[in-house]
């Protein structure tokens, strides 16, 4: 039951989760987790383009260069990484677990 409290806690964090960008605002990084957005972002990153227009989590337009969208891959993508590094160790922790209290203690939050 406590292993579904982590997979569960982890898609929603997944399906609801926004990154505040070094670049200075939110980015709703579920959309990076479809294939497409992470081949969009991609495509442009590979064009050289000089200035795109990019629409951050509260729908506001901002003009990011090359070196920003590269940036904003990064982090993206490390906070992808971050997520399924804190569910894991989550799991783990659950997994050397030897009694039903020490399950209990382990926080999904």
């Amino acid at each position: 039951i406590k292993l579904q409290e982590v997979k569960n806690s982890f898609e929603q964090s997944l399906h609801h989760g926004v990154l505040n960008s070094s670049l200075g605002f939110p980015v709703d990084n579920r959309r990076y987790l479809d294939k497409n957005d992470k081949d969009n972002v991609q495509s442009l990153i590979d064009l050289n383009t000089t200035s795109v227009e990019f629409n951050d989590a509260n729908g506001v337009f901002h003009t990011l260069t090359l070196d920003d969208l590269k940036i904003l891959k990064s982090e993206m993508v490390r906070d992808g990484l971050e997520k399924y590094q804190y569910k894991w160790n989550l799991e783990n922790s659950i997994n050397q677990c030897s009694t039903i209290d020490e399950i209990l203690s382990v926080s999904t939050q």
